[in-house]
């Protein structure tokens, strides 16, 4: 598991709480979590929830408490602000019994 996946497990795990639908954070806590498991501070904090909301998924260990049919996505609630969130679906997926329209 990378630094970022350890960081966000750190973080939900600190402030999840059972029947939690929305668990909210901030940038100092991603510092703290770096801090507690012994990793130098990431220079661009913001970039560690922003690569869970586009890039990477949540950890298993994240994911596995959501409810069925629901998984855990993150959001921004302002500025160094964000909230672990279940939503369903979390994610859009393409149909794939659609075809894309070309472009002319």
């Amino acid at each position: 598991m990378g630094k970022y996946e350890q960081i966000i497990e750190w973080v939900f795990k600190q402030n999840y709480q059972p029947d939690m639908a929305r668990v909210p954070f901030n940038r100092e806590e991603l510092v703290h979590a770096s801090e507690a498991l012994g990793f130098e501070r990431i220079k661009n904090l913001g970039d560690i929830p922003y690569a869970f909301r586009f890039r990477r998924e949540l950890p298993n260990s994240i994911q596995c408490i959501a409810p069925e049919e629901a998984e855990w996505i993150i959001v921004g609630t302002g500025v160094g602000a964000y909230q672990f969130r279940l939503a369903v679906p979390g994610k859009i997926h393409p149909n794939p019994h659609i075809k894309p329209v070309k472009n002319t």
